[in-house]
C-alpha cells in the first residue's frame, strides 16, 4: 500500500516537473522532475537491492539469527554476513509463517 501511494506520488512530481520545465519554469520544473525521479529510482532499487535469494552463500559466510518475514507467500528470509567484508545476503527459506 505505501509503496503504491510512493509511486504514485513520484509519478505525479515527474508530471508536474516536466509539465513546468515545458513551460519554461525550468527552475522549479528541474527540481520538481529531479526529486519525482530520485524517488522512483529509489523505489526500484529498494525492491532490488533486498531481494532474497533461494541458493545459500558460502559456507564462509555466518548466519546472524535474523529472520524475518517476506513477501506475502514467501515465508521468513535468514539473513547471512561475511565477516571479512561486512557483506549481507538474504536467503529466502524456512517455513512460512502461520496466518493470524
Amino acid at each position: 500500500m505505501l509503496r503504491a501511494l510512493l509511486v504514485a506520488f513520484a509519478a505525479i512530481l515527474v508530471v508536474v516537473g516536466a509539465a513546468l520545465f515545458l513551460t519554461y519554469a525550468w527552475p522549479g520544473g528541474i527540481t520538481i522532475l529531479a526529486a519525482g525521479g530520485i524517488v522512483a529510482l529509489a523505489l526500484v532499487l529498494e525492491r532490488w537491492r533486498y531481494r532474497p535469494t533461494s541458493a545459500r552463500p558460502d559456507p564462509a559466510w555466518q548466519q546472524t539469527g535474523e529472520r524475518f518475514t517476506g513477501s506475502p507467500g514467501e515465508g521468513t528470509v535468514e539473513v547471512y554476513d561475511d565477516p571479512a567484508t561486512g557483506e549481507r545476503h538474504y536467503v529466502a527459506g524456512g517455513p512460512k509463517p502461520p496466518r493470524d
